[in-house]
């Protein structure tokens, strides 16, 4: 297992990984560090520290010089990748490599210095990791395939995450597992879906809803290109368009005799920030303006440029996110605008596009302010309706290799291998053809080749001969299907599967293992799992490939990623400092048991459980044992001892004392407790000792019923 060495000369600890045959063996010099720390300054200080511990460079990550430079080039860099990986180089097994903290410095803290950040370390270095791995599929000779895995060992908390992979073929996939596969119990599981509507499959031709960040506003639209930052160009619907004012004029006026439409930009996966400028530091310090565009209502206002490096830039905004004016309309520092020439305040989209030039005016001033906070999204949100339209140039078949008819229902069976519209768009093999709504679009008028839509479903042969047209696709199911469902260890468990689609959505989702890794620290029974999608059918690759990317997946790929946790080293027993870190992990309150604060804690628990049961039960049996537990855990063991000094008090005889005038009303008020007492005291001593047994007794079933239900709960 892991060991902490302490090495004398150079007064340092090391974390290393050995066997207990080889401690006495092996050169500890030569052995390979996971974490050092420096030996604590204290005389007699012998134990490894707890904290400060720093992880070598090549475990913190680490990519080829290439790798690095094509992301830098990617995000826009290129002109500064020299300069920051000449700060961050160094050697691995003779190879140049850029780290990601070399050790006097790390990539962010660097990032920071640029003049132009571009899309920030993190997406940077994301990225570079991704061309690192596709280099490894593509020396092994796997450059269709797609690696999906977990954390090794995945975390100790509920989470859970949905991943979704596409792989370039027009035949089935096939999904492999690694040998170590395992989760530690069945609350821990794995299900890979198919088929349904995924974000994954969006392309030119497909259907989206669209709706703004803040506020009311939405749409329908088509997706007909792409945009910059990996986002996509949506046309909206012309009926569906609720615009006015200066949108509306735009969009009616003339464009050389064309028609005019708007447009917005969706994002596969949206990225909202909100940004604060405070201590002095004005909205125009960095951002250089807003530019307008008409032919977009939804979002109309992006950012234009930047004068110096902001904590926008630093949050990820780029040139092209937008402003989100919902938020903003509701922003105090906005909102007391005044101006005579601002206007009233607007409230809303409609109001902003009635008096445009006003709201230019504001944004204007608003690069002025500060203590102001501004939200940015990299594009709208959107979800996949279930339709796609497609357009032909050439003939239908020229992608789709042949069409069926089943119960009157057109089916796609089969693609050519040349990828077209329709799988662009986000069709698939299964997908049907809406014939009623092809036949209406106006511009499929006159193409038809006197074929009728009788015609069409007796022989659907006929259109892939037709060209110029637009077909109207649609699933033919809208829930997606489980292929696999797996959690614990073994082979039969973790075996390869195929599905008859090119799609596949693996969700992983954990409880944390309530608290087992607690007494199982093992974290081979947290490994997670290790999956290869790969083409299926004719085109799958050997298995031996496949083993061998998963043998090297490990060294190779995932080091490119590091290590970012920090690391701390406790000991076996349970001291205080180890106790208060236990407690701050998961939220507890910590508190040394005293008479006085364990006095209270039950109070407050019996309390609690009254309330409980009176909201919970009408059942009086089953109140008198709750009644009972509560209240011999609340008061039986605290007043044991005070019971029965008060009866020895009681039975023994006391002097007669001279009456205190001063002291009448308060007899007068102890009178009724003072004859209670009396009465007990009557009753003899030994049915007050029956009495207190039982009350022992019901506080130890106390204690035993709640020691079972934390056991249940928690183990």
């Amino acid at each position: 297992g892991k060991c902490a060495i302490f090495f004398s000369e150079k007064k340092e600890w090391r974390i290393v990984e050995l066997s207990d045959t080889e401690m006495e063996t092996v050169d500890l010099e030569k052995q390979k560090v996971m974490a050092h720390a420096l030996a604590s300054d204290l005389k007699d200080d012998t134990a490894p520290p707890r904290v400060g511990w720093e992880r070598p460079p090549e475990e913190m990550g680490y990519v080829a010089v290439e790798d690095f430079r094509s992301a830098m080039k990617k995000g826009g860099n290129d002109a500064e990748s020299s300069k920051l990986i000449q700060l961050l180089r160094g050697t691995v097994s003779g190879e140049e490599v850029v780290f990601r903290s070399p050790g006097k410095t790390t990539l962010e803290a660097e990032w920071e210095k640029l003049a132009h950040p571009g899309m920030g370390a993190e997406a940077t270095w994301s990225s570079a990791v991704e061309i690192s791995q596709d280099r490894l599929m593509n020396k092994l000779g796997l450059p269709q395939c797609k690696v999906i895995e977990t954390a090794h060992p995945y975390e100790t908390a509920e989470h859970s995450f949905t991943k979704t992979v596409s792989i370039e073929t027009d035949g089935p996939i096939e999904v492999h597992f690694g040998k170590e596969c395992r989760t530690y119990d069945h609350r821990t599981t794995l299900c890979v879906y198919g088929g349904g509507l995924s974000k994954a499959l969006v392309g030119v031709g497909a259907r989206v809803h669209v709706k703004v960040p803040t506020g009311r506003e939405e749409a329908h639209g088509t997706i007909f290109g792409r945009a910059e930052g990996g986002r996509w160009k949506v046309r909206v619907d012309r009926d569906e368009a609720e615009i006015c004012g200066c949108f509306k004029e735009w969009v009616d006026s003339s464009d050389n005799g064309r028609d005019r439409y708007c447009m917005s930009c969706v994002a596969e996966e949206q990225k909202k920030c909100t940004v604060i400028y405070s201590d002095g530091k004005t909205v125009g310090s960095e951002i250089a303006g807003f530019r307008f565009d008409t032919s977009d209502p939804l979002v109309p206002f992006a950012v234009s440029g930047f004068n110096a490096k902001g904590p926008a830039q630093t949050a990820g905004v780029m040139v092209g996110w937008f402003l989100d004016l919902g938020a903003l309309l509701q922003e105090e520092q906005f909102i007391e605008l005044d101006a005579p020439e601002l206007g009233p305040v607007p409230t809303s989209m409609t109001e902003v596009a009635n008096n445009i030039e006003n709201f230019q005016k504001r944004l204007d001033m608003l690069l002025s302010l500060t203590d102001v906070a501004l939200t940015f999204v990299n594009g709208l949100d959107f979800q996949l309706l279930p339709q796609c339209r497609v357009k032909y140039e050439e003939t239908v078949g020229s992608e789709i290799s042949g069409l069926s008819t089943k119960g009157g229902v057109i089916t796609i069976d089969g693609f050519s291998k040349t990828a077209g519209p329709a799988q662009q768009s986000g069709a698939r093999v299964g997908w049907q053809l809406n014939l009623p709504e092809t036949l209406q679009l106006e511009m499929n008028q006159g193409k038809w080749s006197d074929l009728s839509q009788d015609e069409i479903i007796q022989d659907p042969s006929k259109l892939l001969e037709l060209s110029g047209l637009m077909l109207v696709f649609e699933p033919s199911s809208f829930e997606p299907e489980e292929f696999f469902k797996g959690s614990g260890q073994g082979q039969e468990v973790w075996k390869r599967f195929q599905m008859p689609i090119n799609t596949a959505q693996f969700v992983f989702t954990t409880d944390g293992d309530r608290g087992g890794w607690f007494f199982d620290a093992d974290p081979k029974r947290r490994y997670g799992f290790l999956a290869v999608v790969t083409p299926g059918g004719a085109a799958a690759p050997s298995e031996e490939k496949v083993t061998a990317l998963m043998d090297s997946w490990g060294d190779k790929a995932t080091r490119a990623i590091g290590k970012r946790s920090k690391i701390s080293v406790e000991p076996e027993d349970w001291d205080e400092a180890r106790l208060r870190a236990l407690c701050a992990r998961h939220g507890w309150e910590f508190e040394w048991m005293t008479e006085d604060g364990e006095r209270r804690r039950r109070i407050e628990g019996a309390q609690r459980a009254r309330k409980v049961a009176q909201k919970c039960t009408k059942d009086e049996g089953a109140w008198w044992r709750l009644s009972s537990v509560t209240a011999a855990l609340g008061g039986a063991m605290t007043t044991q001892k005070k019971e029965q000094k008060k009866i020895m008090q009681q039975q023994a005889p006391e002097e007669p004392e001279k009456e205190d005038p001063k002291a009448k009303a308060k007899d007068a008020k102890g009178k009724k407790t003072l004859s209670r007492w009396q009465c007990n005291a009557m009753q003899g001593s030994k049915k007050d000792l029956i009495g207190l047994q039982r009350s022992a007794v019901n506080a130890f079933l106390g204690f035993y019923v709640c020691f079972m239900m934390f056991y249940v709960c928690f183990m």
